[in-house]
């Protein structure tokens, strides 16, 4: 049974990191599974999928260090609405990896999230123009327009913006960033 899950495991971890990390986490293979958190963590985030991310890592008999558990906790600290633990977090996950742009991400929401409405801009416009990813710039592109059309007024740029990044994150199966995005601009044309 152990080997069946493993191989399970093996043959999701590509294409299905929730089918991967049960399988890892039921056979207590708790490196993989926390490469599988890691490797998906965009996705996990992007879907809206923390909480049952979260799932996973409370499995572990001693969380490892690593950025995206970090992310996991700071999103699931959102939900909560606990804004102190949400910028912990977010914090720890920058500092273990420095370079992992989901981390700088949800850092640039716990600052918009906490009222750092500066910090936030300037990472946007970090993201918006130097992430490896084309989700991660369109992400620091659409938060540099928000935060700016806030400062001028002018909602048609960011409205059909986001507009169009929800119909793609739909299209691409990222509900919570779609979600999110709609509603943005549902009360930007309200």
């Amino acid at each position: 049974v152990a080997e069946l899950h493993l191989t399970v495991a093996r043959r999701a971890e590509a294409s299905d990191w929730r089918t991967a990390a049960h399988h890892y986490s039921v056979s207590s293979r708790w490196p993989d599974l926390q490469r599988v958190l890691e490797e998906h963590l965009q996705t996990i985030v992007a879907s809206g999928a923390f909480t049952a991310a979260e799932d996973y890592v409370r499995r572990f008999p001693e969380p490892p260090r690593s950025a995206a558990i970090e992310v996991v906790l700071s999103r699931r600290a959102s939900v909560d609405g606990d804004v102190d633990l949400v910028n912990e977090h977010a914090r720890r996950a920058v500092e273990l990896d420095p370079e992992n742009e989901v981390a700088i991400a949800n850092a640039m929401a716990a600052m918009l999230l906490s009222g750092d409405i500066g910090s936030a801009s300037l990472l946007a416009g970090d993201l918006g123009s130097s992430a490896r990813t084309p989700l991660m710039r369109t992400v620091g592109e659409a938060t540099r327009l928000a935060i700016s059309s806030s400062v001028d007024g002018n909602l048609n740029e960011i409205a059909m913006y986001l507009e169009t990044f929800a119909e793609r994150c739909g299209q691409d199966g990222l509900s919570h960033y779609e979600r999110s995005l709609s509603t943005s601009v549902r009360h930007q044309r309200s």
